[in-house]
């Protein structure tokens, strides 16, 4: 049952942060509380127990604040890491951050080009070319804790 809520959470998590480029705290702290409680009924048998998980915490925290530090991402990014860290521990966190940031950097590929196809299709007369963003009609912003969640379901997916 918590793995379903688990699922269910993440997907929020991800279309909150695809949606807004935002993710609020209620619904880190949701995350945080049910992950808790599950360590606490021992009701997590995906993941092993103890020194894990606390080394998870702390390489989501080692990994993920001096980005926060330097502006990279934001603040949601890393708590969303340590929040993950306390479902899946170090046994699956290497397997999220490879998915989440691959995500990533697709992301950010497309964020390079959509100018550069929107000006050749602009060139070549290509109707309905002009609708897309231009270079700065939008925040270039990476969405880094959807792709995480993302990353947490694909491993959740593979792990059952």
């Amino acid at each position: 049952m918590l793995k379903v809520f688990l699922a269910g959470w993440l997907i929020v998590v991800s279309a909150y942060d695809l949606g807004q480029l935002r993710i609020p705290n209620w619904l880190v702290a949701l995350g945080a509380a049910a992950a808790a409680f599950g360590l606490s009924t021992e009701a997590l048998s995906f993941q092993p127990q103890g020194w894990w998980i606390a080394a998870g915490v702390a390489a989501a925290v080692a990994a993920l604040l001096p980005a926060y530090i330097f502006n990279i991402m934001g603040a949601a990014d890393v708590k969303l890491g340590v929040v993950l860290a306390l479902w899946f521990s170090m046994s699956c966190l290497g397997a999220i951050w490879v998915i989440g940031s691959l995500l990533c950097g697709l992301h950010a590929l497309a964020l390079l080009a959509l100018p550069h196809l929107r000006q050749r299709l602009l060139e070549a007369g290509m109707p309905g070319a002009a609708h897309l963003p231009g270079a700065m009609a939008r925040k270039r912003q990476i969405p880094y804790g959807a792709y995480l969640a993302i990353g947490a379901l694909a491993t959740m997916a593979v792990a059952s």
